[in-house]
């Protein structure tokens, strides 16, 4: 979805961040995600969803309004632009792909469709039949019942919202360590995060240029305004400017507590647009 696909893809939502394992132990977890961006003027939400048993698993695990450096060479990250950067916060140990039952359906204001697993045209894993785009609109409210498995995960019902669209503002590169403050269209309902991470390369001139291999990280509430420290931003503005880059997603997260040990998780993202760099 979209030019670069960062960040997006989250079927790799612990596919990518965690170590398998046998099936044994660990709490029993659905993750459905819901995908959703505005490609030439229309509105696309697409759904994916995974179960496990994994003994940690979190999606919402960065606290809100928080902005840290991550090290792109960590393989869970992946290259730049490829669909396994970890967008959202998750982290999984000895994990174990289980059963979610034949069918998920979900169901928007206007439509309802169903999702199967197999080998579908955007990957393995929960998808819907045929289209993989939602009947829905910006902000949706849509139902998911899952129908579970009596050796897997068990049957469950749970209520998200999809995102909205925005505008991030331009993003200014001023030299030296100054707080960065970031501006966007603020959600229209309280309960979302936005999540802006700025790759860059962590080598300065003169030394030769490798490439992006590094990135802040912030999560902060969806008001539409944040400020990034500046003791993080020096690093940013210090490298190349052309391996400078901006990327932001509204994030919103349901949950619903099946036992002590099972949950079920949606994590609905919307890409923005990303903001322009002011150059040096």
């Amino acid at each position: 979805m979209g030019k670069s696909g960062f960040g997006l893809t989250l079927l790799t939502i612990g596919l990518a961040a965690c170590e398998f394992s046998p099936p044994y132990g660990g709490d029993r977890v659905g993750v459905i995600v819901i995908e959703s961006e505005v490609t030439s003027g229309e509105f696309r939400a697409a759904p994916s969803a995974t179960f496990w048993r994994s003994t940690l698993y979190q999606p919402d695990a960065i606290a809100v309004d928080t902005c840290f450096m991550m090290n792109l060479g960590n393989p869970q990250y992946g290259p730049v632009g490829s669909d396994r950067w970890n967008e959202v916060g998750e982290a999984g140990v000895n994990t174990s792909v289980i059963d979610g039952g034949q069918y998920i359906v979900i169901a928007s204001p206007t439509a309802s469709d169903t999702m199967t697993f197999g080998y579908h045209a955007s990957g393995i894993g929960y998808r819907l039949n045929g289209s993989p785009f939602l009947n829905a609109s910006p902000g949706d409210s849509v139902v998911i019942a899952v129908s579970g498995h009596s050796a897997g995960f068990p049957p469950a019902l749970i209520r998200a919202q999809l995102g909205e669209p925005y505008q991030l503002d331009t993003v200014p590169t001023s030299p030296g360590e100054v707080a960065l403050t970031i501006e966007w269209d603020a959600a229209p309902e309280a309960g979302a995060r936005m999540i802006v991470v700025l790759p860059f390369s962590s080598i300065v001139p003169p030394h030769p240029n490798p490439g992006i291999n590094s990135a802040i990280y912030c999560s902060f509430p969806d008001t539409g305004v944040a400020i990034v420290p500046s003791n993080v931003m020096a690093y940013w503005r210090a490298t190349y400017a052309e391996h400078r880059e901006v990327y932001s997603s509204r994030v919103r997260f349901a949950r619903v507590d099946l036992g002590p040990k099972t949950r079920l998780h949606v994590v609905s993202t919307h890409r923005g647009s990303s903001g322009n760099i002011v150059p040096d």
